[in-house]
C-alpha cells in the first residue's frame, strides 16, 4: 500500500530589523506544497486453483475393457467379453486363496438363442498356461454386488442379460485363457445331435 507522502514544511525567513511579528507574517505568507496524490490501485484479481480431480480408492479393483465377440450359431446363442478384474478382494475366511492365489472376475454380455430351450446358464472357465482349469464360483458375490459387479446369473431363452463371473483360482498365474463350452446334445424329436465346442480366448494379464 502506497503510503502519501507528508506536506512540505514551510521556510520561515527572518530578516533583519524585522520584529517578531513580521517574521510570524513572513511565515504564513509563504506558500504551502502540497504532496499530490495517487489513486489507489485497483486490488489485484484473486487467482484460484484448478479443483484436484478425487484419486480412486485404495484398493479398489481395476476394470480393463474388453470387446471380443463370438456366436454359438448351431444353438443361436451370441456373447461379448466386454471387462476384466484381476485380484478382486478375497473374502476373509479364505486365508489360502489370499495367500497364493486370487480371484478373477469376467464380465460377458450374453443373448440366448430363441430355437432351443435351456438358454445359457454356465459353461464358462479360465485355464492357467499349466492347463490347470479353474470354475467359477459365488464366493463372492456379496463382494461383487457391494463393489458394483453385478454377478451374471443366466439368461433363458431368447433373453438377454450382463453380468460378472467369478473364477476361483488356487495358484495364482500371470495369464489366463477364458473358455466356454458347449457341450453335445440331442434335438428333442429329431434325429439330430450337437456336437460339443469349446472357444477360447486369452485374456490380458
Amino acid at each position: 500500500m502506497r503510503h502519501l507522502a507528508a506536506a512540505a514544511l514551510a521556510a520561515a525567513l527572518v530578516l533583519t530589523g524585522c520584529s517578531d511579528s513580521d517574521a510570524v507574517d513572513s511565515a504564513a505568507d509563504e506558500p504551502v506544497a502540497e504532496s499530490p496524490t495517487t489513486p489507489d490501485s485497483p486490488a489485484p484479481a484473486e487467482e484460484t486453483e484448478p479443483e484436484a480431480e478425487p484419486e480412486p480408492e485404495a484398493g479398489a479393483p481395476e476394470k480393463v475393457e474388453l470387446s471380443e465377440a463370438f456366436e454359438d450359431e448351431e444353438l443361436g446363442h451370441s456373447f461379448t467379453i466386454t471387462g476384466l478384474v484381476r485380484n478382486f478382494p478375497v473374502p476373509d475366511n479364505f486365508t489360502s486363496l489370499r495367500e497364493s492365489g486370487e480371484l478373477v472376475l469376467v464380465e460377458v454380455d450374453v443373448t440366448a438363442g430363441s430355437e432351443f430351450s435351456g438358454g445359457v446358464q454356465g459353461g464358462f472357465k479360465i485355464t492357467s498356461p499349466d492347463g490347470t482349469a479353474n470354475s467359477a464360483t459365488t464366493i463372492a458375490a456379496d463382494a461383487m454386488e457391494a463393489a458394483g459387479f453385478t454377478p451374471f446369473t443366466g439368461v433363458s431363452r431368447g433373453e438377454s442379460g450382463i453380468g460378472w463371473i467369478a473364477f476361483q483360482v488356487n495358484t495364482k498365474a500371470d495369464t489366463y485363457t477364458l473358455n466356454y463350452e458347449r457341450r453335445e446334445a440331442s434335438v428333442i424329436g429329431q434325429d439330430r445331435v450337437i456336437p460339443a465346442k469349446v472357444w477360447e480366448f486369452p485374456l490380458p494379464a
